[in-house]
């Protein structure tokens, strides 16, 4: 239960308190397991011949003599990139993780490299930036990851960067680069992945120069030093303290929210909701980009875990409403929880939840289906909606590197068997090797939607947002 403060928007910014105990894990220091992700070049260029033979064959061939030769007790993984998409698609998403850590050994190696067929893109970055997400099982690990690729980035992406996060954030130990059939240019832009990984770049001319380059790269994982884990002493913070807190009471928006885009016409804050009008020109307004009125928090991000929550109150006016709230930097950078209003068809409105996070414009996203509503009449439609629900939460929740969206219908009054389902629905957890915004953020907009021609307005209500210190 949140409460009021009737003579301004209540915001209670609290320090996280401490429990003065520590605890210490207990158990003697251990020697680490020693796993190797290999990722093969499976882009189109990889069809091009060395002395007759394409390269992803030699690749192969060698990937499978190296395999052989791998100590039983390093566990192996196999990442492939380009394999599945035409490069004239130009999709930059286009990476695997065909096997996973544990996965690849003598006998499994030959099935797992079977299925890849060059094809597609080179999205090395994209591809470490996925490494991430991958290798979250295996975080108390020692990681190395092991890139054999014959060309340079095509995705306009910055995989010497991309090198750098991820062994600064320690999810890669080490990461060692073979260059494959490269140029002297090619070569001088890809040795930055090993040298930012903490890594070694080898370099291969033809067969025997792949098999002499690997033969070094399993050299180097022997040797490598045996990372051992510390007892480390952490403080035990105290649960759910509340970092922020805003009920929009009183008749003006608190002075901490800046908004991005603002159109003070649009937004009203009384009887204790902060009321947002959004408007449909025909064309998607759902995004930072396309819409008005970005509400940003002027406060830091609290360092650790938290959970953002938002209770908004809205109705089916236009069937492509789409309310959002999480962490913003600019156009191209996000992570947002979204309720959704999808017109299926003419016929049909989803109630949709969606996680999305935008990083340099590249957009992964996951969604899934909360409820839905038919009738050919789009009044009758919109009825039904509002006998059923008509309010809901929102949350992310930081864990780590990982943010993990969730929506929560509420059922309308009196809405008997017509309620939605009301449990908690979480989403795929996303990953971000950095913060991926600088300020807890809320927008609202339309999509577009061929289903539904007519221009519109959207209304929701903003009860309250809190955000706590997990």
């Amino acid at each position: 239960m949140i409460t009021s403060n009737k003579t301004f928007s209540r915001l209670t910014l609290l320090a996280a308190t401490a429990i003065t105990a520590l605890s210490l894990q207990a158990g003697a220091a251990q020697a680490l397991q020693k796993n190797v992700l290999f990722v093969i070049d499976s882009s189109n260029s990889m069809w091009g011949q060395v002395d007759g033979t394409p390269k992803i064959d030699i690749a192969k061939q060698a990937l499978i003599d190296l395999v052989k030769k791998m100590p039983t007790e390093t566990k192996m993984g196999l990442v492939a990139y380009g394999h599945r998409f035409n490069h004239k698609l130009n999709d930059c998403g286009d990476m695997e993780l065909v096997s996973g850590i544990g996965s690849v050994n003598n006998e499994t190696i030959k099935d797992s490299l079977a299925v890849i067929k060059p094809n597609g893109q080179t999205p090395i970055a994209n591809t470490l930036m996925e490494i991430g997400n991958w290798l979250q099982p295996n975080l108390e690990d020692d990681n190395t990851v092991v890139l054999v690729s014959d060309g340079l980035e095509s995705c306009d992406g910055d995989p010497c960067a991309a090198a750098k996060s991820l062994n600064k954030a320690g999810i890669a130990t080490s990461i060692h680069v073979v260059g494959f059939d490269l140029t002297n240019d090619q070569r001088s832009g890809i040795q930055c992945i090993a040298e930012n990984g903490n890594g070694q770049y080898f370099d291969a001319k033809d067969n025997d120069g792949l098999v002499k380059a690997f033969e070094r790269v399993r050299e180097v994982v022997e040797t490598k030093p045996i990372k051992v884990a510390e007892a480390k002493v952490e403080p035990m913070m105290a649960s759910d303290a509340v970092y922020f807190e805003d009920n929009f009471d009183g008749d003006a928006l608190a002075p901490h929210w800046k908004i991005d885009k603002e159109n003070d016409e649009s937004y009203i804050v009384e009887d204790g909701k902060l009321t947002v009008l959004f408007g449909d020109a025909g064309n998607p307004t759902n995004t930072y980009k396309t819409t008005q009125n970005i509400f940003r928090l002027d406060q830091k991000i609290p360092k650790g875990d938290w959970t953002m929550t938002m209770r908004v109150l809205f109705s089916a006016q236009t069937h492509k409403e789409w309310l959002r709230m999480g962490l913003t930097k600019d156009e191209d950078n996000s992570l947002l929880t979204s309720l959704q209003m999808h017109t299926y068809n003419y016929n049909r409105t989803q109630i949709i939840a969606r996680a999305d996070k935008l990083v340099k414009g590249v957009n992964t996203e996951f969604a899934t289906k909360l409820a839905e509503y038919s009738d050919d009449n789009v009044t009758a439609r919109t009825d039904k909606i509002s006998a059923s629900t008509g309010s809901a939460l929102l949350r992310l929740t930081k864990q780590g590197r990982n943010y993990i969206s969730a929506v929560k219908l509420e059922a309308a009054e009196g809405s008997g068997d017509k309620a939605p389902n009301t449990n908690w629905v979480e989403l795929q957890k996303l990953t971000s090797l950095k913060l991926p915004g600088d300020a807890f953020s809320f927008l609202f907009g339309h999509e577009a939607s061929g289903y539904v021609p007519k221009n519109g307005e959207g209304l929701v209500e903003v009860d309250w947002i809190k955000i706590e210190k997990n």
